[in-house]
């Protein structure tokens, strides 16, 4: 995706929809376009201002179910994180997002039943990285402390985690 087309995209949406399906997975520069995308977005604050709370990500019905044991979507998700580390600040904070990030970044490959077993510190990790994301962005685009603490506060009790 240039350039062009990515900020035409980004000028048309209200919301960032990543809907990946089986082939970009499996092709080497198949989800090549929504890193471009991130890259592009992160580069200017009109578009993280935009797009706060607005990242969708889901995965087709021909990635498998359940997701979490499609190799190729922990790598993908991995690669995100890693490089974008204001994810948790794009993320929307109701439906799955959040959890695709969690579940396909910090797997250990442990099931217990219905449950998914995560990796302790890579989702400590991740949560560090990701929540420290939504404070710095939300000062570089002009947030309140406020407005940042209470996006901090949504992603910790979306885990479940009271303080």
């Amino acid at each position: 995706m240039d350039k062009k087309a990515i900020q035409s995209y980004l000028g048309t949406q209200s919301w960032i929809r990543f809907r990946v399906q089986k082939k970009e997975l499996a092709e080497k520069q198949g989800t090549q376009r929504y890193l471009e995308l991130l890259d592009e977005l992160g580069q200017k604050p009109e578009w993280l201002r935009k797009f706060c709370g607005r990242l969708y990500l889901e995965f087709a019905e021909d990635c498998g179910s359940p997701i979490w044991k499609n190799p190729a979507a922990s790598v993908f998700v991995e690669q995100m994180l890693q490089r974008f580390p204001y994810l948790f600040f794009l993320a929307e904070k109701e439906a799955g997002t959040l959890k695709l990030f969690a579940m396909l970044g910090c797997l250990d490959g442990q099931e217990q039943g219905d449950q998914l077993s995560l990796d302790k510190a890579a989702f400590e990790a991740m949560l560090q990285t990701q929540l420290k994301g939504i404070v710095l962005q939300s000062r570089r685009i002009g947030f309140s402390p406020e407005r940042a603490e209470g996006m901090v506060r949504d992603v910790l009790a979306y885990f479940g985690i009271t303080g």
